[in-house]
């Protein structure tokens, strides 16, 4: 009972806050004009350049991606880290190492400063993998590099379909249209969207390739600082043929008419990795955001028991502790804005393999940055958003 009102709420929030996002998006569309004016700009935390870059991690590196979000596993904490005499200095240092012991403190410090070196090192080590992977990998299934008619779900194509009147284009949609779009998506808990992605044909190839790879002697990276197993898909050649006409052509129409205030109408580059969970590696996935406008998170296979997903609240809803189960099947595609709290729990048995997408568009990177919800240096008029617009505390009524 209290779910299902909760929901209702949700929704009911959702309808009384879109006159301000609308006003927050043109003003969002008149700002990033400003900054497109000013290339001066490009030199501020995460400023694209005008020149598409050789390899696409270029695109948004924010300088608070060496220092912010570190994750201490071993405390479940993300924190600030600069080096390690300033973190043992820091309050925030002292409150976590203080009541361990030496050994323990030893371990992460050490892990930190690996981290750090990755973040540091990451796009020469990226593009140095890349040129190895595509000159000498032989793949499996070279199929699956390639986005096919027969790869996508039916009910995609036609969940798709109801936003493209003949000649027209998803930014037109009519409000029959959108509805119709609503209508086609399961929405729970709100603001989350599941509906079918690829075909069992596609899912059970792409987990013989991942295998496949994995097993070879290809050069790998950990594809993010909480999982350990999973692949960076640019490095091994998918985008291009797959995961660039796929934003395009079927998840940024709709995401822009899902999250047209949270950056979905102006989606323009990713970054798209697998993550594995099994017993004898990762098992669960801690409850956290992502570093995304919106984020498609698809359930590949293999085999498992367990390992749903739990939403939780916005990100600085922390008063909300509620979480709301999602089971994910093989084929599924789950949509949700990149600060939108979620985990995944432990898996009981078998393997699961995800594939993730972190949606990202420049606009609304030119004017904030959400790793961290602070308000980027660049010659945007504060008038045209804030932190408090960004993050919208709607998850506090359960949207």
């Amino acid at each position: 009972m209290g779910s299902a009102l909760s929901f209702h709420l949700g929704r009911l929030a959702v309808l009384l806050l879109q006159p301000l996002r609308r006003m927050r998006t043109e003003s969002l569309k008149s700002g990033a004009m400003l900054v497109s004016d000013n290339l001066e700009t490009r030199a501020h935390c995460g400023q694209n350049t005008p020149a598409e870059p050789k390899f696409a991690a270029q695109r948004l590196i924010c300088e608070c991606f060496y220092t912010d979000n570190y994750h201490i596993k071993e405390v479940n904490r993300h924190v600030s880290y600069v080096d390690r005499r300033s973190f043992e200095n820091s309050e925030e240092g002292r409150k976590i190492l203080t009541p361990l012991g030496t050994a323990r403190r030893e371990t992460i410090i050490a892990a930190l400063e690996q981290e750090s070196r990755r973040r540091h090192n990451l796009l020469a080590e990226a593009l140095d993998r890349s040129k190895h992977i595509r000159a000498h990998y032989k793949p499996l299934h070279p199929e699956v590099y390639e986005l096919r008619a027969e790869w996508i779900h039916p009910e995609l194509e036609a969940i798709r379909a109801t936003l493209f009147s003949e000649g027209g284009s998803s930014s037109q949609a009519s409000k029959a249209e959108v509805r119709a779009l609503r209508n086609r998506l399961r929405e729970y808990p709100p603001g989350v969207f599941s509906f079918p992605v690829f075909t069992r044909d596609f899912c059970q190839r792409f987990v013989a390739e991942a295998r496949h790879f994995n097993e070879s002697d290809m050069p790998k990276a950990r594809p993010n600082s909480m999982n350990k197993e999973g692949v960076l898909l640019e490095e091994c050649g998918y985008y291009e043929g797959l995961l660039d006409p796929l934003l395009d052509k079927y998840l940024k129409p709709i995401a822009a008419q899902l999250y047209p205030d949270y950056g979905g109408a102006t989606l323009d580059h990713h970054r798209s990795f697998t993550v594995k969970y099994h017993e004898d590696g990762d098992v669960e996935l801690a409850y956290h955001y992502d570093d995304s406008e919106v984020t498609l998170n698809v359930c590949l296979g293999e085999q498992f028991e367990g390992g749903e997903l739990l939403f939780g609240s916005m990100r600085d809803c922390a008063s909300q502790t509620s979480r709301y189960p999602l089971r994910h099947d093989v084929g599924t595609g789950v949509l949700h804005r990149g600060h939108h709290m979620h985990e995944a729990v432990a898996v009981d048995s078998g393997v699961r393999l995800n594939l993730i997408m972190w949606l990202r568009s420049s606009t609304e990177r030119n004017f904030i940055q959400p790793e961290h919800g602070r308000q980027r240096p660049v010659k945007i008029p504060p008038t045209r958003g804030s932190k408090a617009a960004w993050c919208c505390h709607f998850n506090e009524q359960m949207k």
